[in-house]
């Protein structure tokens, strides 16, 4: 079987992607669902996109408190690796303690729902001031921010082993998975990645060797404005900073050759193949393999042709994981699968020593 890495996923307890696992994709949105799906496919490792909301269906939530984690389960999963996610509303220098707190090793996380706040009082004294001192230009967003605690959930050290079902978290454990990045979620939040109020958090990458993951393209609320999820501002972002690695996430679909061309053009830009198409295993199995459909994407990942920059991921829970790398395996050249579901997100992800 071949060894894959799912570069894009989530496991955090969202509404709308239980909505989705119940009704669209099928999958078990659990941690049991999590594990016999990447134990049956042979995924090795999965990078998790920190996200959280609060209360219920309120993501994109702009009182979530940075970082935003992984709060699906209470136990630690092996085979996690996690990107902080990033609010511009809540990116307060506590916020940035706090993250740094969790890179030297001090990763206490407060599981469940009577330990919501640890993060928000952290960072809940400089909240109201944190995207006006930082962008004169986003004042008018800042206002808006709500002051909502997040429940928290699971940040990381090094990878866990697998847990049996007697370990389970109670509040103030240290839970152990490893952060290999920061999230941005453009479009969710109303704010351009080039703006001033995200320097910290890319100085935080930066300074950490991290890699930045910025959702580009289509969203998965209909409250997004695909107006900053263009994946072309994040051209501008690569040249003034061009040592820091960025992933293109969904290649910008559906501005898929701009998303494209963006990596081919910047040495530190990656794409990955995540979320372009939301469904269950029949789905994927019979509307999905139209050719009008599969050839675009063919189209232009041949044009780009530079298959080292192309990641795989599958926006779990909004596929199956089976079908999915079904589905990207018809997009790319089998001589370039080691690279493309393995090789090339050890790169991008620094997970070297975590394999």
């Amino acid at each position: 079987m071949m060894k894959i890495i799912d570069a894009h996923m989530h496991f955090s307890n969202i509404a709308s992607f239980h909505d989705c696992a119940r009704h669209m994709s099928g999958v078990d949105y659990s941690a049991n669902g999590y594990a016999a799906e990447a134990g049956a496919c042979g995924i090795v490792r999965s990078v998790c996109m920190g996200l959280t909301e609060n209360p219920p269906a309120a993501f994109p939530d702009a009182g979530a408190s940075t970082p935003m984690l992984a709060n699906l389960s209470d136990a630690p999963i092996p085979g996690l690796a996690l990107c902080l996610g990033i609010n511009p509303h809540t990116l307060t220098n506590g916020a940035i303690e706090k993250m740094e707190e969790f890179m030297r090793g001090g990763s206490r996380i407060i599981s469940g729902t009577n330990a919501a706040s640890e993060l928000s009082a952290v960072t809940a004294s400089s909240a109201a001031s944190a995207v006006s001192a930082s962008s004169a230009t986003n004042t008018s967003s800042a206002a808006s921010v709500s002051s909502a605690a997040t429940t928290s959930s699971v940040a990381s050290t090094p990878f866990a082993s697998p847990a049996s079902s007697a370990e389970k978290l109670t509040s103030g454990v240290f839970v152990p998975y490893k952060i290999v990045g920061i999230k941005i979620y453009a479009g969710y939040y109303y704010v351009d990645v080039n703006d001033p109020v995200y320097a910290p958090a890319y100085d935080f990458a930066e300074k950490h060797d991290l890699t930045v993951a910025i959702h580009s393209g289509d969203t998965f609320s209909e409250r997004g404005k695909l107006i900053y999820s263009q994946p072309l501002s994040i051209d501008n972002l690569a040249v003034d900073r061009p040592e820091m690695r960025i992933v293109v996430c969904h290649i910008g679909a559906p501005w898929i050759y701009v998303g494209c061309e963006i990596a081919v053009k910047n040495r530190n830009v990656f794409i990955d193949l995540s979320g372009l198409h939301i469904g269950s295993a029949e789905y994927f199995s019979t509307k999905i393999k139209n050719p009008l459909v599969i050839d675009r994407y063919k189209q232009a990942l041949a044009v780009m042709d530079d298959y080292d920059k192309v990641l795989f991921g599958t926006d779990w829970p909004l596929a199956p994981m089976a079908s999915y790398i079904d589905f990207c395996k018809d997009l790319v050249p089998p001589e370039t699968y080691d690279r493309v579901f393995y090789e090339n997100a050890v790169r991008a992800f620094k997970l070297e020593e975590l394999l």
